[in-house]
């Protein structure tokens, strides 16, 4: 039943935030596809000066306080505290509208999340493989190209329409698992695809903003060459958790 509460306020929220046509339109494909992109969202010289500080960052100031088990993904958990460009890189009407719409008007709770992933063998690319960040409510996430995404280097992969709340109960249930399970093995996406639920990717130029519901299933995909830069806007209605407050706090 929780599954379903949570969604019933997202619902009455939507229906006192008006959008301008426009982004009535854009919301249309985010709320019915989990996500939607928005090309040219940053300049290429801005990318640049972005990629160059995220260098600097994780190479000289040693400020990456995550990374994988095979060190290819390495994180800045809160780089704005750092460097206040990365939050103004998101400080857009249009998003505080999405947001506000999507999830909440008055309550965001977040922080900027910045990786870089390397290609290394048996890498299991951005945010370790297939997984959901949250089960029982949705969740927005602004990510931006900080350069060329392709295939090869690591694109965003998302299971479009499996945010919605009774395609979650679906899905776990087709896959015999429990509910409450958020990270999935490539055998049970294998099984999914078997039923018809195809994952799209999202290959971009540098400057590209993905918007989606990081409650549908997702992963960035495995590097098979080069190197992936993004940034991210992580954001809750509730409170921060706990596992994540202690890594921001780790520098």
């Amino acid at each position: 039943m929780k599954y379903y509460l949570s969604e019933i306020k997202y619902l009455i929220n939507e229906k006192f935030n008006k959008l301008s046509k426009s982004d009535e339109e854009f919301y249309e494909v985010l709320s019915n596809d989990g996500i939607a992109v928005i090309e040219d969202f940053l300049s290429d010289d801005t990318c640049k000066e972005i990629r160059n500080k995220i260098d600097h960052l994780i190479d000289v100031k040693s400020k990456a306080n995550w990374e994988d088990k095979e060190k290819s993904d390495q994180r800045i958990m809160g780089v704005e505290r750092f460097d206040k460009r990365f939050t103004d890189l998101f400080e857009v009407e249009k998003l505080n509208s999405i947001y506000a719409k999507y999830i909440d008007s008055k309550n965001m709770h977040g922080f900027i999340m910045t990786n870089r992933v390397n290609h290394m063998e048996n890498n299991s690319g951005s945010g370790g493989g297939w997984h959901r960040d949250m089960m029982n409510r949705r969740q927005l996430k602004f990510m931006v190209y900080i350069n060329d995404v392709s295939e090869s280097n690591g694109c965003f992969e998302y299971l479009v329409g499996s945010h919605k709340p009774s395609m979650k109960r679906k899905l776990n249930s087709s896959l015999k698992l429990p509910l409450s399970t958020y990270r999935y093995s490539k055998e049970n996406i294998t099984e999914l695809n078997k039923l018809g639920y195809n994952s799209t990717l999202y290959p971009a130029k540098r400057g590209t903003l993905i918007v989606f519901d990081s409650s549908g299933i997702h992963r960035g995909k495995p590097l098979s060459s080069g190197v992936r830069y993004a940034v991210t806007k992580y954001m809750w209605d509730t409170a921060i958790p706990k596992h994540i407050l202690d890594l921001l706090n780790n520098n």
